[in-house]
């Protein structure tokens, strides 16, 4: 353990009961009780999971942070599949797969991977890239199912770390920049998925406020 996992893994002695995991969410314990305003309920659920397995053996809390980031490069060659579905190309798929295998190595990832407190953007990243990945679903076939998948992997990464609330952004941004010609036409299809996204964003925040209100 090193840096801040000395204070939100080794110092919380919140994590040490499976029990504690609902005050996560409502913000009676977690992360803003040892290092901060943050409201991350979901990382702070997987260190007591990681918990309850290894007690405080640091290669548990590691082999985990391995373990996401292995599922994050599994889920962004899934994600460039599908980005890149209609591009015909006889080298299409060996050119997803490089670059997978780029993001699976890349030197950026040293610190969220090796450093267990940084498994908050591991986490953040994994239901993002889960929830773009159903908003992509959704384009095709626009169905609840896809529609719920997009809106409960959102929340779980936004759960994780609060810069996921650029996801509504991204989705809108990528629409306009792909199908730019027909997106004043694809608006009004869209706008259920719109709508919702940003509706829960904005519930979101209203939650983080309530569960910080007294940091």
């Amino acid at each position: 353990f090193v840096f801040d996992d000395e204070s939100v893994v080794e110092g919380d002695p919140t994590i040490t009961s499976l029990a504690n995991i609902p005050k996560f969410f409502t913000g009676e314990l977690g992360f803003h009780k040892v290092i901060g305003a943050y409201f991350r309920p979901i990382v702070s659920t997987s260190y007591t999971l990681d918990y309850a397995i290894w007690k405080l053996q640091p290669f548990g809390f590691h082999l985990t942070n391995i373990l996401i980031h292995i599922i994050n490069v599994l889920l962004f060659y899934a994600l460039l599949l599908l980005m890149f579905e209609k591009f015909k190309s006889a080298y299409k798929d060996y050119a997803i797969l490089i670059a997978a295998l780029v993001f699976a190595v890349h030197p950026i990832h040293t610190e969220v991977v090796a450093w267990v407190s940084g498994r908050t953007d591991g986490l953040s990243c994994t239901f993002f890239f889960a929830a773009f990945i159903y908003y992509l679903k959704y384009s095709k076939e626009p169905s609840n199912k896809n529609l719920i998948f997009t809106l409960v992997y959102y929340l779980f990464s936004l759960f994780s770390k609060e810069m996921a609330i650029t996801l509504p952004a991204v989705i809108i941004l990528y629409d306009m920049i792909i199908n730019r010609n027909e997106f004043k036409e694809l608006l009004k299809k869209r706008m259920v998925m719109y709508g919702s996204l940003i509706v829960l964003s904005g519930l979101f925040m209203l939650l983080r406020w309530y569960a910080l209100r007294e940091v």
